[in-house]
């Protein structure tokens, strides 16, 4: 790891900028549906009350990471060109394919049938 702000490529701002945008929209129906004053309830209204502000905290968590990954990446600029960086890919040439795992249990070998 170096030290400093990390760039961020275009296609990497864009997806989590989305994110940011899904989590506020989360955050902020979870957060109209916790109450402002303390009315009676039974327990169960207690508990889903909390795990709706868990759940409020755990959105706030991410949406921070989130913007602060976003502002380290516009303070170190845009990444180089000649840097390929985890999960991208570098093609060399038009000839060269990407291989897939099988898609189906069908083009699996099959094992040995026993038989007794």
């Amino acid at each position: 790891m170096t030290d400093g702000p990390q760039p961020i490529s275009p296609e990497a701002r864009r997806a989590l900028e989305r994110e940011l945008a899904e989590l506020r929209a989360d955050r902020a129906k979870v957060a109209a549906t916790l109450r402002s004053e303390d009315p009676v309830g039974d327990r169960a209204d207690e508990a889903d009350e909390l795990q709706r502000a868990d759940d409020v905290a755990r959105l706030d968590e991410r949406i921070g990471a989130i913007e602060g990954r976003l502002r380290e990446g516009a303070v170190a600029g845009p990444p180089p060109a000649d840097a390929v960086g985890v999960g991208q890919h570098r093609h060399r040439g038009a000839s060269r394919t990407a291989r897939s795992p099988p898609s189906t249990w069908a083009s699996w070998p099959r094992p040995p049938t026993w038989t007794w």
